[in-house]
């Protein structure tokens, strides 16, 4: 399954209120879980703000969280540039990180515009719904 597949249904998703589902494609399983927060497609870029308008920024000591229980890692492993990389300067929609559920990988959005200060969860480690994966400064 391609992300790109999977950005497009959880879109379709969050356009028509459901909240879960799961599917089989051949010997692929997905399942997916909205959060309440807003997510965005990795390959869709950040909006821009409206003329004059500024743009949210990270507050102090704002943590980027994981949206689903699962495996998290930092970088891809196969695009080790995709990802967090401590001061790193990133925007609302740029992918920080992946979780690793049942075997697919899944783009973590950041949510606020900063610099990652640290990587809280270490890579390979399970992480609960909920639990900060990176710390932002501002920008």
């Amino acid at each position: 399954m391609e992300i790109e597949w999977m950005a497009g249904l959880a879109g379709r998703m969050r356009e028509n209120g459901i909240r879960s589902m799961a599917c089989t494609m051949g010997d692929a399983s997905l399942r997916i879980v909205l959060s309440d927060e807003p997510a965005r497609p990795a390959a869709a870029a950040p909006a821009q703000p409206a003329a004059g308008a500024a743009r949210p920024g990270a507050p102090a000591g704002h943590a980027v969280k994981a949206g689903a229980f699962g495996i998290f890692h930092a970088t891809h492993p196969l695009q080790p540039d995709w990802g967090a990389v401590p001061g790193r300067r990133v925007g609302p929609g740029d992918v920080v990180g992946f979780l690793e559920v049942c075997g697919v990988m899944t783009a973590v959005p950041c949510d606020a515009e900063g610099v990652v200060a640290a990587v809280r969860a270490p890579s390979g480690q399970w992480v609960q719904y909920g639990e900060p994966l990176l710390q932002l400064s501002p920008a």
